[in-house]
């Protein structure tokens, strides 16, 4: 049974309400690892939020809030997600000490593999112009 808007209830004022929340959320962040991947000549930012007591994940892409998981039992495992149509994988593992390690994996090789791969097969500058960030992406070949 799908839930419905209270009787009178606006819905772009609970839609104003969850952007609003997101924001407030995105504020107050604690952020446990972040990448930053060239994927389709864009980088994407990623951020991860770990509650290491309560087991608490949140992903953060380009500060948009695409994944939470309020009090897991789990303390490590690995939560799957997309960016611009790959798969990614993000694992937490355990390290001494209570501690934790966070990898990200893109299309199935680990974070480190696919941005060497990615420089062997592309040509990329980045500059800011008028403090906006760009980036330009050329494939080799066209070098050739």
């Amino acid at each position: 049974m799908a839930e419905s808007e209270p009787p009178g209830a606006d819905p772009q004022e609970s839609e104003v309400d969850k952007e609003a929340l997101e924001r407030e959320n995105y504020a107050r962040r604690e952020v446990a690892a972040e990448w930053h991947v060239p994927l389709g000549g864009k980088v994407f930012r990623v951020e991860f939020e770990h509650g290491t007591a309560s087991g608490k994940r949140v992903l953060w892409i380009d500060g948009k809030e695409i994944l939470r998981r309020d009090w897991m039992f789990k303390l490590v495992g690995e939560d799957s997600f997309h960016l611009d149509g790959v798969r990614c994988i993000l694992r937490v593992d355990p390290a001494p000490g209570f501690k934790y390690t966070y990898s990200l994996f893109v299309g199935g090789q680990a974070f480190e593999q696919f941005t060497e791969r990615q420089a062997r097969a592309l040509k990329a500058w980045e500059i800011t112009v008028r403090d906006k960030f760009y980036r330009i992406v050329l494939g080799k070949s066209f070098w050739y």
